[in-house]
């Protein structure tokens, strides 16, 4: 009951003045939402690590989370442990909820550990040797050979690709339409223009 009763008014406390306390200025519903999904954590967490259930949430309680969640000792479902900013919002909440305690007289809590992400590059940048690996990729994605340099069987196979590619029927595909299709570099204008133009894949 007593739980129920503090989750009730940290829930409060976050919907009428959890974003700032001088404007009382509240939070959204889903965000309150997250930080009590992961304060429910921290405590079924903390009453693992003191071997009995505990409430509230004392400094020195709080410490101990925030080194357990430092040396891994507090994981996830399947074990793995958490991210680095999964570690950073597991603070913001438990200083969340000494925000809320201080209202009602207690002291808030700092955190002891800084949980950053390594800085890392974007995902979408491409360094100089793999500009140049996509560049030979895309003069030879869907490039045929030479008319005359295959076998009856690959050519017949090879005609079938190509008129499923440009829709007509197999029958239809003359070496000229098959030279003209061979010389298109419609896919590496595409790839060469997004390289040079630095653009993005959303882009």
């Amino acid at each position: 009951i007593l739980v129920e009763q503090e989750l009730k008014d940290f829930r409060a406390f976050m919907r009428n003045k959890g974003k700032c306390l001088n404007k009382r200025d509240g939070l959204a519903e889903r965000t309150i939402k997250n930080y009590l999904a992961r304060f429910d954590q921290l405590l079924r967490a903390a009453w693992a690590l003191e071997g009995e259930k505990t409430f509230p949430i004392t400094h020195r309680i709080a410490d101990q989370l925030e080194e357990a969640l430092q040396q891994d000792r507090i994981v996830r479902s399947n074990d793995e442990p958490y991210s680095r900013s999964s570690k950073r919002k597991f603070q913001n909440t438990l200083q969340k909820y000494f925000e809320y305690r201080s209202e009602n007289g207690g002291d808030p809590w700092e955190p002891t550990y800084r949980f950053k992400e390594p800085a890392s590059r974007e995902a979408d940048y491409f360094r100089r040797e793999e500009r140049s690996k996509l560049r030979e990729a895309a003069l030879e994605f869907g490039q045929l050979p030479h008319y005359s340099s295959v076998t009856p069987e690959e050519r017949d196979r090879l005609k079938a690709y190509l008129a499923q590619k440009i829709g007509r029927p197999k029958g239809e595909i003359t070496r000229d339409i098959w030279n003209r299709h061979r010389e298109s570099f419609k896919i590496p204008s595409l790839v060469f223009t997004a390289l040079d133009a630095a653009l993005r894949p959303i882009e």
